[in-house]
């Protein structure tokens, strides 16, 4: 009579065990997906990262190259750029104001391969509104400035954005509850397991 009694009592055991680590798997799959496999929704979050900053003069006639570093995952770039034509370098000596004339000149931004990525051919601004494409390329871009200005110097004021846009995933807080919640049931899991398997034993 006491034999069935003991073996009768490992059937409940093991199958809370059973049931219990299943609910745990479950509750852990459930979190996992929704921390990493989650709908994501396009929300026009964007980055501000800056990623060159520079001002300098920029004689008639001339080409500069400036380049910045980027990093793998950027999607896309904004380009911001000033300038105010001035007397030439020669001229400088004296202080005289600036003439009247509105700065000319051409921006090609380059990737890491020399492919062009964005031109700005004979423009006087840019106002970082446009949004140049990168598609996740990284590595050293380059910048070309050249002032079209055959007499007249100009000083330029350049920068480049980082503005990609940031994924946003509803669920990461669900998933990361879920994950956490799974923990101390698998944890009583485990110790119905070792409970029976001790009871076994005697």
């Amino acid at each position: 009579m006491s034999e069935y009694n003991h073996d009768n009592s490992k059937g409940p055991t093991q199958a809370k065990g059973a049931i219990t680590l299943t609910i745990a798997a479950v509750i852990l799959v459930s979190g996992i997906w929704a921390f990493w496999y989650g709908p994501v929704q396009g929300y026009d979050n964007r980055k501000n990262d800056q990623l060159l900053r520079d001002e300098f003069i920029l004689e008639a006639g001339k080409t500069v190259t400036r380049s910045f570093q980027l990093t793998q995952g950027a999607q896309d770039l904004a380009l911001s750029a000033n300038a105010q034509t001035i007397q030439n370098v020669s001229q400088t000596q004296e202080q005289q104001p600036p003439p009247d004339i509105p700065p000319n000149f051409s921006i090609r931004l380059y990737d890491e391969q020399g492919n062009v990525i964005a031109s700005h051919d004979n423009v006087t601004s840019i106002d970082g509104s446009e949004r140049d494409k990168v598609d996740g390329k990284s590595g050293t871009f380059k910048i070309d400035i050249t002032n079209n200005d055959p007499i007249h110097s100009i000083r330029m004021a350049l920068l480049v954005f980082d503005v990609s846009k940031v994924p946003y995933h509803p669920l990461d807080a669900l998933g990361q509850w879920l994950t956490v919640a799974s923990m101390p049931i698998f944890g009583l899991s485990a110790w119905l397991i070792v409970s029976k398997w001790r009871r076994a034993r005697r």
